[in-house]
């Protein structure tokens, strides 16, 4: 015949398998996965204490140790079991991130009166023994008061399950529906007992609830187990349940603006140290005041925190968040890492989906000043600017339907020979309601919604028409730089769609130098490399654009099939200093070593222009010489600027 406790045995067994799973997935970093481990490890105790309390009058001999042991057992499996009931809501409250209302007074005592009142009704046993009682002949009987005590535990049993009811929003149907299985197989416990007193059912309906909730609640995607947070795609969801309830939160997001240029340099190993102390740095400080928060990671180097309450004022209450980052960085490892951190209450009017949000965590630091650490998020999601960038999706649209983009041409100037011998093709879209988009707006955003193909065609087009023009080299061209984006790089038919476009226009390859970037992916993957190479082998040119911001690979660089390398604008900017400009003069010289020609990008002042044409480079592009204009404009400004008389008796006029 079976053990009477052959049920609680396999019941350890479903709470060691649990305990070993969180311990292998790491998933004890977070308050949720700390409170459902404790849940666990309450609840496995009981079923100890369960066991020991049957074998104690089960197993050892008669006599008067065998009562006392046995009653010992009894009480603390008594009171166990009442906390593991109250500390499996205090998880339901945190897994819906509704742990606020519990720090209200009057919900603190509505949760504390019945536990007290469940203490108080065990512990009078020891005068009354009307709970119940162990005798050396009957063993253990349940008392007149057990039934009572039942009752008082089915307050927090029922207590949870309508909460969890009135919480499906905030949790998702998956954990939602794990979370209430603990209270049907309470339901079902208690019927089987009704009929089979004697079978000890509920220690492994427990169990099987919490292993479900393990299952299905803490999926791996949930998350970012290399530093214990929640991941991106909690946040995303996190978000959606926000928004569906309209339940105001606040919410801090902190970008590390040059998360990339630290992973190249120094690895993934000592970039998520870096990660993982700053963390810790921030847990220390939010957890002196609140538990009622969550931390997510994305891996793009972004960390988003949500509050369970909303109208926190992050610069008073949490100063020390933001002054970890007051002098604009950090070091690490001898490496700058520069952070900007922004909050914002969601949802809002003006930020009301989750779309919104995950949008705006992305480019807040757009809006910041340049020396701006930390701002209220108000200030960007009211502007005209975030507006437009919410309203992206059916703006490109109704530009690509009513044909609303158009090229825009800015000059290089050829050092040597004085003259504008090329210029970089940039796209620009006109909206009838907002007017000039700018690219670093839509651009991303049509790459992420697949609009990227159909603009990147135009562009193409629109380059090789104007390419073809019978006056390009009269007009003293000799080539026009065209970017290729990332995914048009990856695209399987690019080498086909612009050998046809080419065809079409009747133009030379070497009217067009195809513009690449070292950060894109295309670069990294086999399609992409092997697109350069067949257009290399059909005479097209290449040029490396945004040398110098944290992609650029020396080795990389010599293996593309280059002509040009050109040096990004946030090196120029510093060419004016004694290290920015020695470190141009090396780059110049190194490049003309190697064979690359080199243009100098975001040119702006006479003296970075005199300093550059010391160094010997050999192209200048920028706003000193002219900005970006349209075809029409560009073509009169070629034909006005392209002799050295014409070219200084303007800069004369203008000056």
């Amino acid at each position: 015949m079976l053990s009477p406790l052959i049920l609680d045995y396999i019941a350890c067994i479903i709470y060691a398998f649990i305990l070993i799973s969180v311990v292998y997935k790491k998933l004890y970093s977070t308050t949720e996965n700390r409170l459902f481990l404790a849940v666990v490890l309450i609840c496995g105790a009981t079923t100890i204490l369960d066991i020991c309390m049957e074998n104690s009058y089960r197993v050892l001999p008669i006599g008067q140790v065998r009562l006392v042991i046995a009653y010992i057992f009894s009480y603390a499996y008594l009171v166990m079991r009442q906390v593991s009931g109250v500390s499996y809501i205090m998880l339901i409250f945190v897994a819906s991130n509704t742990f606020d209302r519990v720090q209200k007074k009057k919900a603190r005592w509505l949760l504390r009166i019945p536990f007290i009142l469940l203490c108080v009704l065990i512990f009078s046993n020891l005068f009354t023994g009307r709970v119940f009682t162990i005798t050396q002949a009957g063993g253990y009987a349940r008392g007149p008061h057990m039934m009572l005590l039942y009752l008082l535990s089915y307050t927090y049993g029922l207590f949870g399950f309508l909460y969890l009811c009135r919480m499906r929003v905030f949790l998702g149907s998956a954990r939602w529906l794990s979370m209430l299985s603990m209270y049907l197989f309470m339901i079902l416990c208690a019927v089987i007992q009704m009929f089979s007193p004697g079978v000890l059912v509920e220690m492994l309906s427990t169990s099987l609830a919490l292993l479900l909730v393990h299952l299905i609640a803490h999926w791996s995607k949930d998350y970012e187990t290399a530093f214990g947070l929640y991941s991106w795609y909690e946040f995303r969801s996190m978000a959606e349940r926000i928004a569906a309830t309209n339940r105001r939160c606040t919410i801090l997001i902190l970008r590390f603006v040059n998360a990339n240029e630290v992973r190249t340099t120094y690895g993934e190993t000592r970039y998520n140290d870096y990660i993982r102390r700053t963390v810790g740095r921030m847990k220390a400080v939010i957890d002196a005041k609140t538990m009622d928060y969550r931390i997510f990671y994305h891996t793009s180097g972004s960390l988003q925190v949500i509050f369970g309450e909303s109208g926190i004022d992050i610069e008073n209450e949490y100063p020390e968040l933001i002054h970890m980052w007051t002098r604009d960085s950090n070091d690490v490892y001898s490496v700058r890492i520069g952070a900007r951190l922004c909050s914002l209450d969601f949802p809002t009017e003006h930020l009301s989906e989750e779309e919104d949000l995950t949008s705006f965590s992305f480019i807040f630091p757009q809006y910041m000043n340049r020396d701006e650490v930390y701002f209220r998020a108000e200030r960007a999601i009211e502007n005209r600017a975030f507006e437009i960038y919410r309203k992206l999706p059916s703006i490109m649209s109704r530009g690509i339907r009513e044909n609303r983009f158009e090229m825009y041409y800015q000059p290089i100037y050829d050092v040597k020979h004085d003259t504008y011998c090329s210029a970089e093709a940039l796209i620009r879209l006109k909206d009838p309601e907002y007017g000039f988009i700018p690219p670093a707006l839509f651009i991303p955003s049509a790459e992420r919604r697949n609009l990227i193909h159909p603009i990147g065609t135009f562009v193409i087009d629109s380059v090789f028409r104007f390419a073809a023009r019978p006056d390009f080299e009269e007009l003293g061209l000799s080539y026009i730089e065209l970017n290729l984006s990332v995914e048009q790089l990856l695209q399987d038919n690019l080498v086909s769609e612009i050998t046809e476009l080419q065809e079409k226009h009747n133009i030379s390859s070497l009217r067009i130098n195809l513009e690449i970037t070292e950060s894109a992916a295309g670069l990294q993957s086999k399609a992409g490399l092997q697109n350069i190479a067949d257009l290399r082998s059909k005479l097209f040119t290449f040029s490396l654009d945004d040398y110098g911001t944290g992609y650029s690979n020396i080795q990389r660089a010599v293996e593309l099939p280059l002509s040009l390398v050109k040096i990004d604008k946030s090196i120029i900017d510093r060419l004016e200093t004694p290290k920015g400009e020695s470190m141009v003069r090396s780059t110049i010289q190194m490049m003309h070593e190697i064979g690359f020609a080199v243009v100098s990008e975001g040119v702006e002042t006479e003296a970075q222009y005199r300093i550059l044409e010391k160094l010997d480079c050999d192209y200048i592009q920028g706003y000193y010489f002219a900005k970006p204009m349209c075809e029409a404009d560009f073509v009169e400004f070629l034909k006005r600027n392209n002799t050295p008389v014409n070219r200084r008796a303007v800069q004369l006029k203008e000056a």
